[in-house]
């Protein structure tokens, strides 16, 4: 039976525990191993029996369970190291990303905030769960907090229209009506199809009296596919004399 390699469960391992199950003259088989590389001939496939540089065919008769110290040398083998650990920290990110969004879907904001705050631990530039989390604080009322995710992700990517918009929707909520403008304006200036944004403005208009802007940016929020309030529509026909 092959042995067990180990090394794809953990590149990182140094040290382990394993069995031998056959020694013939100078070559001990084992039935679990570390050698990172399978194709053998490189210095990270050398290491010691128990601690020391002795011949392993000695170590049969002292302890049929020994101690394999490997000594990982290679920069090659650090960077495909390196990188699996990048991959896996990737995923784990992802994973608590989605269940922070799960626990959004069940009105669970805290519980989803802390699993956010799990990806961004593993990930600190995850722009996606700083968003996620922006959200969800903006949803509890606690906008100092979402803002400062949404300039966390301006400082990762500048061009983050989603993160425009939405501390365009922090500003709104707050009142902060000429910041929320300028940021809606910055999301639309990346996303010219951007609805949500359109009607950002729209309401932001409506709330500074500014009717006929808010009817533009309102329509055309509503030519995008957003569904707009029938009774803020039919107002603002009022507002700009449309209505006759």
């Amino acid at each position: 039976m092959p042995a067990e390699e180990i090394f794809w469960e953990d590149s990182y391992l140094t040290e382990f525990s394993t069995r031998v199950t056959s020694v013939e003259r100078d070559m001990v088989t084992l039935d679990r191993i570390l050698f990172f590389a399978a194709s053998g001939g490189q210095e990270s496939d050398t290491g010691t029996i128990g601690g020391n540089g002795k011949d392993p065919a000695m170590a049969k008769s002292s302890n049929p369970i020994i101690r394999i110290i490997f000594f990982l040398v290679l920069s090659s083998l650090f960077s495909c190291a390196s990188a699996q650990k990048e991959l896996n920290e990737g995923k784990d990110a992802e994973f608590y990303n989605n269940r922070g969004t799960a626990y959004v879907n069940e009105w669970k904001f805290d519980q989803a905030i802390a699993e956010y705050t799990r990806a961004l631990k593993i990930n600190p530039n995850y722009i996606e769960a700083y968003n996620n989390r922006g959200v969800v604080y903006r949803r509890k009322g606690q906008y100092d907090k979402a803002i400062a995710d949404y300039n966390k992700v301006l400082e990762i990517n500048p061009r983050d229209a989603d993160a425009f918009n939405n501390r365009g929707a922090v500003y709104t909520w707050k009142g902060q009506y000429d910041q929320a403008i300028s940021d809606y304006n910055k999301a639309l200036e990346i996303n010219p199809n951007f609805a949500e944004s359109y009607y950002g403005l729209g309401i932001c208009y409506y709330n500074q009296k500014q009717y006929e802007k808010s009817w533009e940016n309102l329509q055309k929020a509503k030519s995008l596919g957003m569904t707009i309030s029938s009774d803020l529509m039919d107002d603002l026909r009022r507002a700009t004399g449309r209505e006759k």
